[in-house]
């Protein structure tokens, strides 16, 4: 294919077929190049139309790519330059929200997951990322609505009771009574996926603070298998282990802990539901 380029190097076909190869290879930044390049030659319109799904399938598969490594700001330029080609489509705007809140730019966050929400309001997964941004951009009302209504639309969703959970127990006042509502909402989270690493870390969390140890250290063990980079749940673990005066133990978890929080401390994250204003 790049011979035939070489040779006629303004037919699109052939930067489309490059492209597609490139993109089954998950060369995605090249398969990325040729197909704009196949676009900027002005194929037919309907050549045009299926040369823009395949680069916004390559676009979203590009940003999932970014996310998972790390590469933020990357992901942030690609999703807004796709936004611009793709102003409705709600899988790009969702992205584009994901790498802004990545950024800590949560107003925008909102905007842009309030619109993909709009076009799409079947995405369990974008109303908990406006749900999430919302709270982080100090929204905590409109957050806790947003996941009401959530929980109404997807009842089976374990995601929303989850991001509930957690936003109840880090708004501003979060007496008694809402923290036993965050366990429920954590426990109802856990009845329809049992796996889920935060909701496990944060019952075990609640249940050892009410001495439930035996509760607290099973819930805490699948926490650790599910996300053993989590120092929270090492720090946990390692109170639980000195409650029942395993020494031995508890200091295999501390120095889990101090080994992962300096990764963490150096890798820096952002956190979802952190207050911080646009930049």
């Amino acid at each position: 294919m790049r011979e035939a380029i070489r040779l006629a190097p303004r037919n699109p076909l052939y930067h489309s077929a490059l492209g597609g190869l490139l993109a089954k290879d998950e060369k995605l930044s090249e398969a990325k190049t040729e197909l704009e390049k196949a676009l900027a030659l002005k194929p037919a319109p309907a050549v045009r139309t299926q040369l823009s799904e395949r680069l916004k399938e390559v676009d979203l598969n590009f940003g999932a790519q970014l996310g998972r490594t790390g590469h933020d700001r990357e992901g942030m330029n690609l999703a807004a330059g796709a936004a611009v080609r793709f102003p409705e489509d709600p899988r790009i705007l969702q992205m584009l929200g994901y790498f802004q809140a990545k950024l800590q730019l949560f107003k925008k966050a909102v905007r842009s997951y309030s619109r993909a929400l709009q076009l799409d309001p079947s995405s369990p997964d974008i109303s908990v990322g406006l749900a999430t941004s919302q709270f982080s951009a100090g929204l905590e009302g409109d957050s806790i609505r947003t996941l009401e209504t959530g929980i109404e639309r997807f009842p089976d969703d374990a995601t929303h009771y989850q991001a509930l959970g957690v936003v109840l127990l880090q708004r501003s006042e979060a007496g008694r009574d809402t923290k036993a509502r965050a366990r429920a909402m954590f426990a109802k989270a856990l009845q329809l996926n049992a796996a889920l690493e935060e909701s496990n870390y944060q019952l075990g969390h609640m249940e050892l603070d009410a001495n439930e140890i035996d509760s607290a250290e099973t819930h805490l063990l699948i926490a650790e298998r599910s996300a053993p980079q989590d120092s929270r749940v090492h720090f946990v673990l390692a109170r639980l282990y000195r409650k029942r005066g395993n020494t031995e133990e508890a200091e295999r978890e501390m120095k889990a802990f101090l080994a992962v929080k300096a990764v963490e401390d150096s890798a820096r994250p952002a956190g979802p539901l952190i207050h911080a204003k646009d930049k």
